[in-house]
């Protein structure tokens, strides 16, 4: 028998709600809420994700917080719902503030894509504030502390009865600002210690004075924070994420986890202030302490935001009533049971999508089921080949997973059961199915271009009659959305180009209005640009580049076939 869902909650969600009273926790998963949010009319700002966001929930900072389970990303349905029960009866719009881990993002950026859809108003700000990312592959590309400034200042921007268009456009500008350098002292101080037991026992073994002893160790701890904070300081500035230059102003977020003690945050942040002061960069703002537990090796980050904006310091001095920023707000503790805010949405979210937008003729439902067809069986005998191409810098699965989903679509196609005469609820049938079916990563990207692409077709009423140009508008809001929360660019060698060089190959050639030549045009680029995401020393291309490739030209094939007979 299933346990209650209190049951199932994580336990420190449950006791942070018993232990501040100015939040509730939402009866349907770990979502922690001001009390009082519905009494706030202005921009709702929401954040969380597989690190720990509940701390600023409040007035001045957060509407809510979701967590994932076990430090895990929340799921896109959780990040769904908690965006509708923040939506009812709501017109200023939410933003969602996600801190920049792939998983995280392409949650996220699912909920926001079907909230969208639903016709909810609601804006996603991801931010990669690590200054290594540079050095990372896309997939360990990560946000650090600085998320902690962008939602007190978002949050400062609501109170003051701010736009959703304007606290987006200054927040943008905050992360554009804004650069982290993060690192694991407590390895540090290990290696060290392990060095200086080396010295000891020699000079124990050379009969040294226990003063000299003594001294040798209090020098070396010290001169190890002092050496750390130099090369942590001179590589942000070297890296240049944020350019900074003599004169500049900038303000300083040191989030200590654990790694020093009282004494040693002390002497870490004059450390901090002596460098900064030796480049003549003034350090307007300091804050220090534990503001956000981090799910990497690292115990100790620094944050630099690089004043843009005299009033960017006015924003972070707007009172906040959350515990992370400020002293907690307590009269007593309230059992879990009695502080859980019954949802004001009772519906259950959508299990099947909604019919919205133009419909297609009988004979355009024929060639798009033929597509469909043509892709899958193209999909399901590739399904080795994509895998060995997979296995060379993966798991060894796509095709499998690509396969499955397949067979899935086909089955369903044969029962009857996909809606071919709506887009809109055509591409979200597919979306979820991708979702379900294949999982992982590669679902989550489907699943989105997917939902990008039914939006095009949402903001058309039924008796519209579809145009070329909606198809080749939602194949570009397709790759949009996948280079919006993949993180991805052009030329990075990952099923983002194919997907771009046909959209723009499309686009070029249609201008004369020959749709089969420029679609042709636009698969065949494809299809040239999947094969050069092959790395140096690599035999196989990108595999889930090359599946872009593959079911394209399938539904190339099916189109010519039913619109050039």
């Amino acid at each position: 028998m299933d346990k209650p869902l209190e049951d199932q909650l994580d336990p420190y969600i449950k006791g942070y709600a018993s232990y501040n009273q100015a939040v509730s926790l939402f009866e349907f998963g770990e979502v922690i809420v001001m009390k009082n949010y519905k009494e706030n009319m202005k921009v709702r700002i929401l954040s969380g994700g597989s690190s720990c966001h509940i701390e600023y929930v409040g007035t001045g900072m957060l509407t809510a917080s979701i967590q994932g389970k076990w430090n895990k990303p929340p799921v896109a349905s959780l990040i769904l719902r908690t965006i509708r029960e923040l939506s009812i009866n709501h017109e200023m719009g939410i933003l969602l503030v996600g801190q920049g881990n792939l998983n995280d993002i392409l949650n996220f950026g699912l909920a926001v894509e079907r909230a969208l859809n639903d016709g909810l108003k609601v804006t996603f700000l991801g931010i990669f504030d690590d200054c290594r990312n540079n050095h990372y592959s896309k997939r360990k590309k990560r946000g650090l502390s600085g998320i902690v400034l962008v939602n007190k200042i978002a949050g400062a921007l609501a109170i003051q009865d701010k736009q959703m268009s304007e606290i987006v456009e200054y927040c943008s500008k905050v992360i554009s600002n804004i650069t982290t350098i993060g690192v694991s002292i407590k390895n540090m101080l290990g290696t060290n210690q392990e060095c200086l037991s080396c010295i000891k026992t020699s000079m124990v073994e050379n009969n040294a004075s226990t003063y000299r002893k003594t001294n040798l160790k209090k020098l070396t701890v010290m001169d190890m924070l002092s050496d750390t904070t130099q090369s942590l300081l001179a590589e942000i500035i070297q890296n240049q994420q944020v350019p900074l230059s003599p004169g500049d102003n900038i303000i300083v977020l040191v989030n200590n986890i654990g790694a020093l003690n009282t004494s040693e945050q002390c002497v870490f942040m004059k450390h901090c202030l002596n460098f900064f002061g030796s480049l003549d960069i003034q350090v307007v703002k300091f804050y220090i302490g534990h503001y956000l537990q981090l799910n990497y090796d690292v115990d100790l980050s620094v944050t630099i935001l690089k004043v843009f904006d005299k009033a960017v310091v006015n924003l972070l001095e707007v009172p906040c009533n959350v515990t992370g920023w400020r002293p907690v707000f307590q009269d007593g503790p309230i059992p879990v049971d009695n502080n859980i805010m019954p949802a004001g949405l009772k519906q259950k979210c959508r299990l099947s999508p909604s019919i919205k937008g133009p419909k297609l003729s009988e004979r355009v439902v024929n060639i798009v089921q033929l597509c469909l067809h043509f892709a899958c069986n193209a999909l399901i005998s590739c399904e080795k080949m994509l895998n060995t191409m997979d296995a060379e810098r993966g798991d060894g699965d796509t095709g499998t997973r690509l396969r499955i989903l397949a067979e899935v679509l086909n089955k369903r196609s044969c029962d009857k059961k996909l809606n071919f005469v709506y887009p809109f609820t055509f591409f979200l049938t597919l979306s979820k199915l991708l979702e379900n079916t294949v999982g992982g990563t590669m679902g989550c990207i489907y699943s989105i271009m997917f939902e990008a692409a039914a939006n095009t077709f949402a903001v058309f009423p039924e008796d519209e009659e579809i145009r070329p140009e909606m198809w080749i508008k939602a194949l570009e809001n397709s790759r949009d959305a996948l280079k919006r929360y993949g993180n991805v660019n052009f030329g990075e060698k990952t099923m983002y180009d194919p997907l771009a060089t046909c959209a723009d190959l499309i686009r070029r050639n249609s201008t004369q209005g020959r749709l089969i030549y420029a679609f042709e045009m636009g698969v065949g680029g494809a299809e040239d640009i999947a094969q050069s995401t092959k790395p140096p020393g690599a035999k196989f291309p990108d595999a889930g580049a090359h599946a872009i490739g593959i079911w394209m030209r399938a539904v190339c094939e099916a189109v010519k076939l039913r619109c050039m007979d």
